[in-house]
């Protein structure tokens, strides 16, 4: 899942997001999707397809701000970098780094889990070739 791995996110109004894997027979975006939403929301996305649009993600604080256009969103975006390029990157870079070091531990656990499962599905192995 992309999304997740995005700092600071912006979507223009109307944009939704989905989590199709376990529509389409695979698992997936389980490990990555808790960075984005709150448990219940991730579950019911997981679990009933729910799509939540950017007004909803907004108030969840996944998003830092909904735009009405295309235009507004390289904007707005380009705004934040901006912001964020003028931090002493010596100071910026390490924390953003311990900020985010749990959850990437347990997204990569989540991810190897994820494609192991994907192992078992594709080819009818139940130990997953263990």
């Amino acid at each position: 899942m992309i999304a997740a791995e995005c700092d600071v996110l912006v979507a223009v109004r109307g944009a939704r997001l989905g989590i199709p894997e376990l529509r389409l027979g695979f698992p997936g975006a389980g490990s990555h999707i808790g960075r984005l939403v709150p448990r219940p929301v991730a579950l019911r996305m997981l679990l009933l397809g729910e799509q939540p649009d950017a007004g909803r993600l907004l108030e969840l604080g996944t998003l830092a701000a909904v735009v009405d256009t295309i235009d507004q969103l390289r904007a707005v975006a380009h705004d934040y970098a901006d912001t964020i390029a003028e931090l002493d990157p010596a100071a910026a870079g390490p924390a953003r780094a311990i900020l985010r070091r749990h959850d990437d531990r347990a997204a990569l656990d989540g991810y190897r889990e994820e494609l192991a499962v994907l192992r078992r599905i594709l080819t009818d192995d139940p130990g997953g070739g263990r």
